[in-house]
């Protein structure tokens, strides 16, 4: 008679758990990078996939890259190809945010800015863990869920490219690098490890002039800024 294999579920407290671990992990071993949100996905007449992403919602924080991941975790993932190997990264399920915290009448959380760099004493990391924020009188804080789907924008940044000539001043100063000091890639493919509980995420990296991205500002949203992205442009 076959055994059969029992499936443990992590609880709600675990995820939470790790995925401060993994907060902490990603700002000492890994990179920062601006993560943009897809805010509508459409299909084209072509079939192609048309992704708008508000600029206002890009968040900064740290995700891990895994630039020559192993044949046995692509089999895994389903994503290898023995003429390819894809980048691919680890990225939190949530990120940290400042926050107010009103219990009475009933419970009203006003999510702030996310935090990269902050010290949590043992009061913030229980409450965190089993509630998911924190309440106390002075500064409070909520883990705050973070979709990363399919045509997500990722931004790494360098901060250690040399400075180059200017070309329009050859003999004066050097300075940064015009085309920037920016990396972008998206998303293609996005799951979660089930042990680990952190998005495992397949990257195509943009190799195309920004310019055929169009920026677009909702007359009605002055202050908003839009970047519509076309999959059928650039190969995604």
């Amino acid at each position: 008679m076959a055994r059969k294999q029992a499936r443990i579920l992590p609880t709600i407290e675990e995820k939470r758990y790790y995925t401060l671990q993994f907060l902490e992990a990603a700002v000492v071993g890994g990179s920062e990078v601006k993560i943009t949100p897809v805010d509508t996905h459409d299909l084209t007449e072509l079939s192609s996939e048309l992704f708008t992403y508000n600029t206002d919602k890009a968040i900064n924080t740290y995700i891990i890259f895994d630039e020559r991941p192993k044949p046995h975790l692509l089999k895994t993932l389903g994503w290898y190809r023995e003429d390819e190997v894809p980048i691919i990264a680890y990225a939190p399920t949530h990120i940290l945010r400042e926050a107010e915290v009103v219990t009475e009448p009933e419970l009203s959380i006003t999510k702030g800015q996310e935090l990269n760099y902050y010290v949590l004493d043992n009061t913030d990391i229980t409450q965190l863990v089993h509630e998911g924020y924190t309440n106390k009188e002075d500064s409070n804080y909520v883990l705050d869920p973070l979709q990363l789907i399919r045509g997500t924008k990722i931004d790494i940044f360098y901060d250690f490219l040399p400075k180059v000539i200017n070309p329009e001043n050859p003999s004066g100063d050097l300075i940064d690098d015009p085309k920037g000091k920016v990396n972008t890639f998206f998303v293609t493919e996005a799951k979660v490890d089930v042990v680990s509980l952190n998005y495992v995420l397949k990257l195509m990296p943009f190799r195309h002039n920004i310019e055929k991205a169009e920026l677009e500002i909702d007359p009605e949203e002055e202050n908003m800024e839009y970047l519509k992205f076309n999959s059928e442009d650039f190969g995604l």
